[in-house]
């Protein structure tokens, strides 16, 4: 499935979210704190998983090469995504990161 994570982070108004230095927060930037933010139960994780973990959000970091409609992942890096940010990320960021990965229509790309 493509996606693009490449996206402005929004607030609950649609006005695009900046951190304290000023800097745009895109979804790609939550994907990544997602992957790699230490959580509960990450101290049983094999060095298989946590290098696959690792692997995915350097894959998001490269960029979501946007003009092709965004980068190839599987169902499973969504499902493994979305579980971690569900755990660890706040509740607005949670919910533009799963309208990205359960569209059809990546933001930022539509045509209309």
């Amino acid at each position: 499935m493509r996606k693009n994570f490449d996206v402005p982070l929004r607030d609950a108004r649609g006005r695009e979210v900046r951190d304290d230095k000023d800097n745009l927060v895109l979804l790609s930037d939550v994907a990544i704190t997602a992957l790699t933010e230490p959580m509960a139960g990450d101290e049983d994780l094999t060095g298989k998983e946590k290098f696959a973990l690792s692997s995915l959000a350097i894959r998001i970091g490269e960029g979501g090469q946007a003009e092709q409609g965004g980068r190839e992942y599987s169902k499973e890096e969504l499902v493994t995504i979305k579980n971690r940010a569900l755990k660890n990320v706040r509740i607005l960021a949670y919910g533009r990161l799963c309208e990205v990965i359960d569209s059809d229509e990546q933001p930022g790309n539509a045509n209309a």
